[in-house]
């Protein structure tokens, strides 16, 4: 699993990647090889002006190419990014049981080429009576 971290007026410190590191390995490390890349998004919506206003946005990327985002603010900048790393985790394990869960009840018709349907219906309407 990759890891990129941005900041858009937040300075990314080594003990702030260190912080993040540590919270998506015990988020997303039971997942292994399931997720190609998260991105750390870590944002100061209002400047110096104050308030609720420190956004984290973390976006994971599976190998079919589909993705799971998931978004927090609050003031601490790393309780946004404990909350985010929270959902992350559930979000991911919740997209994994929807991908098990659609190709174990799919029709076996439908896992194969459609070639190999095809010839199997054309052989069994020819077939001498």
């Amino acid at each position: 699993m990759r890891l990129e971290i941005r900041g858009q007026h937040v300075e990314v410190t080594d003990a702030l990647r260190a912080h993040v590191e540590r919270r998506l390995l015990f988020a997303l490390g039971r997942f292994g090889s399931r997720i190609l890349q998260v991105t750390v998004c870590l944002a100061d919506l209002n400047g110096p002006r104050g308030g609720r206003d420190t956004q984290c946005r973390m976006v994971a990327e599976m190998p079919q190419g589909g993705k799971v985002i998931v978004e927090d603010i609050d003031v601490d900048l790393y309780a946004a990014l404990d909350c985010a790393a929270e959902r992350l985790g559930r979000a991911v394990a919740r997209e994994l049981e929807r991908r098990r869960e659609h190709s174990l009840y799919m029709p076996v018709t439908s896992r194969r080429p459609a070639a190999q349907v095809f010839r199997r219906r054309a052989r069994t309407r020819n077939a001498p009576k």
